[in-house]
């Protein structure tokens, strides 16, 4: 069987003699140019490799163009990069653009708000996961010490839809120990 172009590892092949990122990145735009001339298969291991170099550089306009150009592949690429670099709302915008595919890692960028203080964020996006969401918001909370903010999320959760230790731990806290020692003896009874 006759090979039909150049795989992405042929493509880096090519690129060993460069010294710098920016002469490779200069090449593949070169080649790029030829577009028309080049088989769909070198043409996407070409665009796939400009890609990985953009994320690589943190040239974050070029690689979402790139991205584009390669459709879902190239999307699921970009979310990478940008969860690698921390870049938690571009990498909620790509999710979200990858539909079904993205709703899986969302969890992992609502961890990542969480993690930075990004609370504004980690509640949008919670609000947005449900009641999944919610409960990781409130484990959030109560890892970070912001008592107050776990005990509203906690009434608005409803106090049956969060776990009686967290919220006699939530109620200590924000200093109302009956109320945290009634929970306790209630769920001692169960």
């Amino acid at each position: 069987m006759a090979k039909k172009g150049l795989t992405k590892e042929e493509v880096y092949e090519h690129l060993k003699d460069f010294k710098s990122e920016e002469g490779k990145i200069n090449y593949l735009n070169s080649v790029l140019k030829k577009e028309k001339l080049l088989s769909p298969e070198t043409r996407e291991a070409v665009y796939e490799t400009l890609l990985d170099k953009y994320i690589s550089k943190e040239k974050w306009e070029d690689a979402e163009r790139v991205a584009e150009k390669l459709g879902e592949e190239g999307q699921k690429v970009l979310l990478d990069g940008y969860i690698r670099k921390s870049l938690w709302k571009s990498a909620e915008r790509v999710a979200e653009k990858l539909g079904e595919e993205g709703q899986k890692v969302l969890p992992k960028i609502l961890e990542g708000y969480m993690k930075y203080g990004r609370w504004e964020n980690a509640e949008r996006l919670a609000e947005k996961l449900g009641e999944e969401g919610q409960k990781a918001l409130l484990d959030g909370y109560i890892r970070e010490s912001l008592w107050k903010s776990a005990e509203r999320l906690a009434e608005r959760m409803g106090e049956k839809n969060v776990d009686p230790e967290k919220l006699a731990e939530i109620y200590e806290y924000t200093g109302k120990i009956m109320k945290a020692k009634s929970l306790r003896k209630r769920a001692k009874r169960k």
